[in-house]
């Protein structure tokens, strides 16, 4: 069994390491993108996935801390994803109603920011609740 540092860092060393590969991978695909034009239409579909390739190395890093933790830190993080998706769920939908009365249509792209920062409150409140 890894101590929880070493489970710790591994986790944070594999999620980081996924983003600034991910940001990297964004720059390249936006540039490379602006130089070909709308004329490649589906190399453009397929060079607008690359940036996903990282955040694949991302999830396993979550899977893997998921896997790997004990049972209180599981625990805490099933309790702070429920919070997290029930939050999403729950602001997605209502401001869905709110596009409806003329609100401007907010892109895709922050629904898991929103997301990860509501898991990450609820992480936070958690530890300190079992602490």
């Amino acid at each position: 069994m890894l101590t929880e540092k070493t489970l710790r860092r591994r986790y944070f060393t594999g999620l980081f390491g996924s983003m600034i590969a991910y940001a990297i991978a964004l720059v390249a695909v936006n540039l490379i993108a602006a130089r070909l034009g709308s004329g490649h239409t589906s190399l453009l579909v397929i060079l607008s996935l690359v940036p996903m390739v990282p955040i694949a190395f991302a999830v396993a890093a979550i899977v893997r801390f998921m896997n790997d933790c004990d049972e209180l830190e599981r625990m805490i993080q099933l309790n702070s994803l429920a919070i997290a998706f029930a939050t999403t769920a729950f602001a997605s939908l209502s401001y869905g109603f709110l596009e409806g009365v003329g609100f401007p249509r907010p892109s895709m792209f922050v629904v898991w920011p929103f997301m990860a920062m509501v898991w990450l409150a609820a992480s936070l409140v958690m530890r300190l609740r079992y602490r």
